[in-house]
């Protein structure tokens, strides 16, 4: 669910741009920090919940962390494709849709509206660096600060 939340965000990518090739890391770090990032633990419930994620559902994180993606987030008539996610998910069942998958967000205020979720399983043994990664995210920062951050912290 990536979209770009600020200006000052936008010129930097736009400066970066301009400055060559980019980066296949830098290009993650971005979708990631201008995104819509959500996290879920093995049972489908809320792990981690972006700045930008509370502003697009209309919900602090202390209210969503430990509920059910599926359940909270999304109008519940779903299409196969994201009930194969959901499947995947709240019970291990291998997904059969491919990972991107249209979907209606549900706001906490009661309207819907139409989003793209993309899934990205991480294998177990890798959650716990791929948790830390997400955590050290610091959306305080412009572009080109968490990108040198993140570099960094996490040159693998």
């Amino acid at each position: 669910m990536s979209t770009h939340i600020s200006s000052g965000a936008d010129e930097v990518l736009a400066s970066a741009a301009e400055s060559g090739p980019e980066d296949p890391l830098d290009a993650l770090l971005k979708q990631i920090v201008g995104g819509y990032f959500v996290l879920t633990d093995g049972q489908g419930s809320v792990s981690k919940w972006s700045e930008p994620a509370e502003l697009l559902f209309g919900r602090p994180a202390q209210e969503i962390l430990g509920q059910s993606f599926f359940g909270t987030l999304l109008d519940p008539a779903l299409s196969a494709d994201a009930q194969s996610w959901k499947a995947f998910l709240e019970n291990g069942d291998p997904p059969t849709a491919p990972g991107r998958v249209a979907v209606e967000g549900m706001h906490a205020a009661g309207h819907r509206f139409p989003i793209e979720a993309v899934f990205v399983p991480v294998k177990l043994d890798e959650g716990f660096d791929f948790s830390l990664f997400l955590e050290d995210l610091s959306f305080e920062l412009p572009m080109n600060l968490m990108l040198l951050r993140m570099r960094q912290q996490h040159p693998v």
